[in-house]
């Protein structure tokens, strides 16, 4: 991700690997996750949808694979849990091997101008504990009033040593709410002197863009997060596209006044609301791409989208994408 063009993040995966998978994922506790063991060819196939949608970066369908919920809800050994979360990015090299073997001239133009980056980026997916009790505390962080730090390393680290053995590009520390929970997962990785490469995302407050879920300044959360040198990028995502400009615009700020080369990126969901026990809302809301040339000239490197963006808006990013780039001669 150093010295690159914008690039592009892919969409929400659960929407696409819906329309492939034997159950329906939105009702599932592990979410996504679930398919690595069940339906590995859609998670494949969901990843090369992306691709060919025009993403430079795709992430693993671990961000609700916690040891303990796959155990719990799979009836896996630890073993067994530790071979499924490896086995998500096998499932996401194959589908970058797949999109290769098409020989896209636009795809392999870019590839060309983001050495010494690689393309398509693999993240691995880390989302927050909330994710989980699967009672939607990750967009509040309630539980961090509740546990320890002891709990949330015990949650996150055999996820985190199991990407990283399997040679992910980066990890991405993703929908958090709470700035505490991102520090013990940093420390973390600092501890056993891994330098393992990382972004990290915050879930916002719905109403007050200049905080995280949890209530902390997401200046702050930059100020304090910028300072461990293994962080590439810093955003948000999940969160009303709206509310992206305010935060870029403050996000932005801090930047140039720490005068830091953090990539900063945003993927939203597609502004809709999600009702528990329904689904989300039918409501009509501004297309995502209408968004997005604002967020670029507020300094985002990387955009994409969460959850209800799919492959169609992502085609559409990519030809704002490179226009952007276009204009300024770095593709």
């Amino acid at each position: 991700m150093e010295s690159v063009p914008v690039l592009l993040l892919d969409g929400g995966f659960s929407n696409e690997l819906n329309k492939r998978c034997s159950y329906n994922v939105d009702k599932e506790s592990l979410w996504t996750a679930k398919a690595l063991m069940t339906d590995a060819k859609a998670v494949t196939e969901t990843h090369l949808e992306y691709l060919k949608a025009g993403a430079d970066i795709i992430e693993t369908a671990t961000y609700q694979a916690t040891t303990r919920g796959l155990q719990e809800s799979l009836g896996l050994s630890p073993i067994e849990c530790e071979e499924l979360i490896a086995n998500s990015v096998k499932l996401a090299e194959n589908a970058v091997s797949q999109y290769k073997s098409l020989q896209d001239d636009n795809f392999f133009s870019r590839q060309d101008k983001v050495k010494p980056a690689k393309l398509p980026i693999i993240a691995g997916s880390i989302g927050p504990y909330g994710v989980y009790l699967h009672d939607g505390s990750e967009y509040s962080g309630k539980y961090m009033d509740k546990v320890t730090e002891e709990d949330i390393i015990d949650m996150h680290s055999k996820r985190l040593e199991v990407l990283i053995n399997s040679n992910v590009d980066i990890l991405a520390i993703e929908t958090m709410p709470s700035l505490s929970e991102v520090e013990m997962i940093l420390r973390f990785l600092q501890s056993r002197s891994v330098n393992a490469k990382v972004w990290v995302s915050f879930n916002l407050q719905e109403n007050d863009p200049s905080r995280t879920a949890y209530g902390d300044y997401v200046t702050d959360a930059f100020q304090t997060v910028s300072k461990y040198s293994n962080v590439l990028g810093f955003g948000t995502n999940c969160i009303n596209p709206k509310n992206v400009g305010p935060f870029l615009k403050l996000v932005s700020q801090a930047k140039a006044e720490a005068k830091s080369d953090i990539k900063l990126i945003v993927y939203p969901n597609v502004g809709k609301t999600w009702i528990p026990g329904q689904g989300w809302s039918e409501e009509d809301v501004p297309l995502i791409e209408t968004y997005a040339k604002e967020w670029l000239e507020l300094g985002a490197n990387i955009i994409g989208g969460c959850c209800q963006v799919g492959p169609d808006e992502i085609r559409k990013l990519r030809d704002i994408v490179d226009d952007w780039n276009n204009l300024r001669g770095k593709i």
